[in-house]
């Protein structure tokens, strides 16, 4: 007999299965269940700050979090190194306590996977005022 539901909430993932008559819950195709998790999207399911170890130098950092069998939507603001979240993130930036001072660009960009982010935080010219990225992942429905 084949095992039909899968209820699972925690570190390992999130999951709400009920499979169709036959058909085992744990490999299932997604034309095969009855429900899925999809019907909870698209909640936030982990969201942090990622900080810039070194902002007069190009940095990657990784952030991982639990595989939730699929590419989830990421959403990633710039906070400043005068504290200010850019939401949307702007392209350029004019510091508040640099009066009459050059505009610097806000670098920052990040590529995503099932279960990892990696920020890009890029020093162009005199250094990163990109002190940190605030990110927030949604889950989606599965493709």
């Amino acid at each position: 007999m084949a095992k039909r539901g899968k209820i699972a909430f925690g570190a390992g993932g999130n999951f709400f299965r009920i499979s169709k008559p036959g058909y085992d819950v744990d490999v299932a195709s997604k034309e095969n269940l009855i429900i899925d998790e999809s019907v909870f999207y698209p909640q936030i399911f982990t969201s942090g700050i990622v900080s810039n170890p070194n902002l007069n130098a190009d940095n990657y950092v990784t952030v991982n979090f639990p595989d939730q069998g699929f590419s989830p939507a990421i959403y990633a603001y710039v906070v400043t190194d005068d504290g200010i979240i850019s939401v949307p993130c702007r392209v350029t930036y004019r510091p508040s306590n640099h009066v009459g001072g050059a505009v610097k660009n806000v670098q920052m960009s990040y590529t995503s996977n099932s279960n990892s982010m990696t920020v890009f935080f890029e020093a162009a010219g005199g250094g990163s005022i990109v002190s940190s990225v605030y990110y927030a992942v949604l889950r989606k429905p599965r493709n």
